[in-house]
């Protein structure tokens, strides 16, 4: 946490806390993803900025509460759906479909964080592939149809998801391993 300090002193305060991660490993092989609504629908980023939307450090609560939800119901994480049917990201991740040749995260204007992870694996991809990642709306039917689907993080990188609720989705084993190396560093 970096702040202004004491007020009128002029310099800043820092404090830094650092843990151990958790192990992700599981996550990483696939996992079951509930999906949950967010009860906001995309545009609200634009109509009603002060609901942070897009600030997930902000809404901490309501985030553990949709992964214990998810737990509950035999799932690892949780997709959020905006209330007018849009596919938003997780709690703690940015989403990544593949579809055919491309690339797709939900759009940051929709209230979603713009995702580090998901910049550094477009980069990649741009490089790489020859095709960037594409911001687009979403809907559930459009992740269960696709050809793989990822929840990305600093911390779990890429995650596959393997059922959206009820529905298997494929999981593209080659991409997942490239795109752990790819969030590691290692290429």
């Amino acid at each position: 946490m970096y702040t202004r300090g004491i007020e009128g002193t002029g310099t800043p305060t820092c404090w830094i806390h650092a843990r151990v991660s958790d192990d992700w490993a599981p996550y990483r092989a696939g996992m079951r993803v509930a999906v949950l609504d967010r009860g906001l629908p995309t545009t609200s980023a634009e109509t009603s900025p002060w609901l942070l939307p897009g600030a997930k450090t902000l809404s901490y609560a309501v985030n553990m509460a949709a992964v214990r939800e998810a737990k509950r119901r035999g799932a690892a994480d949780v997709l959020f759906v905006a209330s007018d049917g849009y596919v938003l990201e997780g709690p703690t991740s940015t989403l990544l479909v593949r579809r055919g040749g491309e690339f797709l995260t939900t759009p940051v204007s929709a209230g979603v964080l713009a995702g580090t992870s998901v910049k550094s694996l477009s980069a990649w991809l741009e490089a790489h592939e020859g095709t960037a990642v594409r911001e687009q709306l979403m809907t559930v039917p459009d992740v269960a149809g696709s050809d793989g689907a990822w929840l990305l993080s600093s911390t779990r990188l890429a995650a596959p998801i393997t059922h959206l609720d009820e529905t298997e989705l494929p999981v593209d084993h080659e991409f997942t391993a490239r795109f752990q190396q790819v969030l590691k560093g290692q290429v």
